[in-house]
Order: C-alpha cells, then sequence, then structure tokens
C-alpha cells in the first residue's frame, strides 16, 4: 500500500514537471512569435517596415535577396516611419553587417569565422564555390568547355583552385 501511494506520488511529480516544461516551452514559442510579428519589444516592428523599406529602394527582392553593395549610409536614408527613424541609426551598423551576412549565410555555416566578411562578399560576388579538405579551405573556380567542336560533345574545361591553409 505504502510503495502504491510512493509510486502515485512519483508519477503525479513527473506529470507536473512535464506540464511546467510545457507551458515553458509555450510561453518561449509565444515571446519569439511576438518578437518577429512586432507585437513585443524585440524590434520586430522595426524589421518589418526595414524589410519593406529595403524592397521599395530595390535593395533588396521580395524573395530576400540582398544588393551585395547596400551601405550603412543607404541603411541610415530609408523612409521609415518617425517612431523608428532613431533605433534605425542606432542600429544601422548591425543592421548592414546581418545584411550583409545574409548573403553568404550558407557558406558560414560552412566556414564559420575562419574568413573575414569581405573575403566571404568577394566568393559571392565572384560565384566562387567552396570546399573543405582536411580543415583547409578550397577556393575553385571553372570554365566553360573549351575546344569545343559541336554542341553536346565531351570538351575539356579548366579548373582553378586556391586553397587557403589553416592557420
Amino acid at each position: 500500500m505504502m510503495r502504491m501511494t510512493r509510486m502515485r506520488m512519483r508519477m503525479r511529480m513527473t506529470r507536473m514537471r512535464i506540464r511546467m516544461r510545457m507551458r515553458m516551452r509555450m510561453k518561449r514559442r509565444r515571446r519569439r512569435r511576438m518578437r518577429w510579428s512586432g507585437d513585443g519589444d524585440g524590434g520586430g516592428g522595426l524589421v518589418k517596415e526595414l524589410m519593406s523599406a529595403l524592397v521599395a529602394q530595390q535593395l533588396m527582392t521580395r524573395g530576400g535577396i540582398v544588393d551585395l553593395d547596400v551601405t550603412e549610409e543607404q541603411v541610415q536614408n530609408l523612409p521609415v516611419s518617425h517612431d523608428l527613424q532613431e533605433e534605425l541609426r542606432r542600429r544601422s551598423d548591425d543592421i548592414v553587417s546581418v545584411l550583409h551576412k545574409s548573403c553568404y549565410n550558407n557558406i558560414f555555416a560552412l566556414l564559420q569565422h575562419n574568413l573575414s566578411e569581405d573575403m566571404y562578399l568577394q566568393i559571392v560576388r565572384n560565384r566562387i564555390l567552396v570546399d573543405i579538405q582536411g580543415g583547409d579551405v578550397l577556393l575553385q573556380i571553372f570554365t566553360c568547355k573549351i575546344l569545343q567542336t559541336s554542341p553536346g560533345q565531351e570538351a575539356p574545361f579548366l579548373e582553378f583552385i586556391e586553397r587557403v591553409c589553416k592557420v
């Protein structure tokens, strides 16, 4: 009888812990949604308005592709509401950094902080293939087919590789 009571108590405590965890997860999800929707204090209103202004100024497509040459001055001069103008001016450096990082986000996920921001932008601008081999970074460029006698035939191409060794 005593064992049953202890088991029931343990089960009840376990259920309570699970409910608490679920409530905490739901609260976190709500906070995230509020932050990005602009309803909370996380700057979501600025994000929505900033994206609309970037699209209107043709610095970004509706699909989210950002112009590689966007500058801090262009960001500061975006037409946003008067309420958000001060926040935009304060955060313009961070905003430009995030916009540039969005251009090379996939490469950054692969290489992390192994290259500078300028190097990442040059890689994207020049459409260079990037790979990792044993901790070193390989930068690869391929030419189109050369010495091709007729379309559809096999032909050689040139491949240029630069190895950036891990320091």
